[in-house]
């Protein structure tokens, strides 16, 4: 996996779509503390539970995506997203969600931001604004899901590869996501002898 702040690249040489992925988990975290606050604690993840069921309850063929906002006159303001890949259900993006949730005190215990990414879902939130807001306000875009994968090929392996993406994207960053796929059919085509299926790469 390749991840980016606003898009990640996954590929691999199983089929990866509509399967919930929780095995590999990365952390990253704000180095800065806050000073023990349980109240704030509680607010990140009452606020992160509620994103989750929101982007879990997203209609079939919809984007698993939600952000939310906390404004706090006295207290530090909180902004959080997640996000599951649109391939999966609405149980198991909810699980994965909780799954993801539930490492929230080992990443991120009174951490000013943070956030928790597995290949299926992800979540982050901070005390300032980190997400693109005037596209998270776009209308929502359909999500194409790739065609079911055909039987054993004989003459080699089907890699299954998913884009996905946070926010408006950067041309700079599209000509790179385009770099490493376009590096990715001539090296496994032609050296390797597998073929590329590519899906779901979407901008908000």
């Amino acid at each position: 996996m390749i991840w980016y702040d606003e898009c990640f690249l996954r590929y691999s040489n199983r089929n990866i779509f509509s399967a919930m992925d929780t095995d590999f988990t990365l952390f990253m975290t704000n180095p800065n503390n806050i000073t023990a606050n349980i109240e704030y604690n509680e607010l990140v993840v009452r606020t992160i539970t509620g994103a989750a069921k929101e982007a879990a309850s997203a209609p079939s063929g919809a984007k698993k995506f939600a952000v939310k906002k906390v404004i706090d006159t006295w207290r530090e303001d909180l902004y959080v997203l997640v996000e599951c890949t649109p391939d999966l259900s609405t149980s198991d993006c909810k699980q994965c969600l909780q799954a993801a949730n539930s490492k929230l005190l080992n990443c991120c215990d009174n951490r000013l931001g943070g956030r928790v990414l597995f290949p299926s879902c992800h979540f982050g939130f901070g005390t300032y604004l980190f997400y693109n807001e005037a596209a998270v306000a776009l209308p929502p875009t359909p999500v194409v899901l790739p065609p079911p994968f055909p039987g054993p090929r004989s003459e080699g392996k089907v890699v299954a590869l998913i884009l996905s993406g946070e926010g408006r994207i950067s041309e700079k960053r599209k000509e790179e996501i385009a770099k490493a796929i376009n590096y990715l059919t001539w090296q496994e085509e032609e050296q390797l002898g597998i073929t590329i299926q590519t899906a779901i790469f979407k901008e908000r």
